[in-house]
């Protein structure tokens, strides 16, 4: 009966003016997705930070481990949880939900990996800035919940609106109108250059800063 005559739906208009009855859940379900990889990589800022404070990663340091190595060891740790994350998550879209394409399965995931690269680097600077797990969850959260919330997760707002201004100064946006163009419009990878390019180069920055401000001794070095 619900599949019949649904509670709620997401009217499309094409561009002859007719409307088409879009997926609901094929919109929103990717846009859940990344907002539930944010949470997780959240948490694992907190055990980085939990690790430095209990001098595990100075001691890593008499290895012969270098600094940027330690920092990059742990960014990648935190990519290929998210990636199994996403792969998981996308794989029940597929096969459970059925409501993806296999080649637009694909190119989510291609995009979704490319996501990460900038998801991690942003949680891997939080982690490098934080001195307590304490302050790296409470930091870590409310840039998920803002993001959720200023990213278009849940409202997208109207065109020209002030909202729908602050949705394209966030990087979830990029993320889910990315999304939005190969899940649910049929785009390609050429189609999401633009929130690639944006992914890309907050990745870079990102890691750049953290690798300037990383310590790996107890409370990053400060009494």
């Amino acid at each position: 009966q619900v599949n019949v005559d649904p509670a709620v739906a997401v009217a499309v208009i094409n561009a002859e003016g007719d409307a088409e009855q879009a997926d609901f859940l094929q919109v929103f379900y990717p846009r859940i997705v990344g907002w539930m990889i944010l949470f997780a990589l959240g948490a694992g800022a907190q055990v980085f930070v939990e690790e430095r404070r209990q001098g595990t990663l100075e001691r890593l340091t008499t290895t012969h481990t270098t600094r940027l190595e330690l920092l990059l060891g742990k960014y990648a740790g935190a990519l290929l949880r998210g990636m199994l994350q996403l792969g998981v998550l996308f794989a029940v879209a597929l096969l459970v939900f059925n409501i993806f394409t296999l080649t637009a399965f694909l190119s989510g995931i291609v995009f979704g990996a490319i996501c990460l690269l900038a998801l991690c680097g942003v949680m891997t600077l939080i982690a490098c800035l934080a001195r307590t797990p304490d302050q790296a969850s409470i930091i870590s959260t409310t840039f998920t919940m803002a993001m959720g919330v200023a990213g278009g997760t849940f409202i997208i707002g109207d065109v020209g609106s002030v909202y729908a201004a602050i949705n394209k100064v966030t990087i979830l946006w990029w993320m889910n109108d990315g999304f939005d163009t190969l899940l649910a419009d049929g785009g390609s990878l050429l189609d999401v250059l633009p929130s690639i390019g944006i992914m890309l180069v907050v990745a870079v920055v990102t890691l750049g800063i953290a690798s300037r401000v990383f310590n790996p001794q107890q409370n990053g070095g400060r009494p």
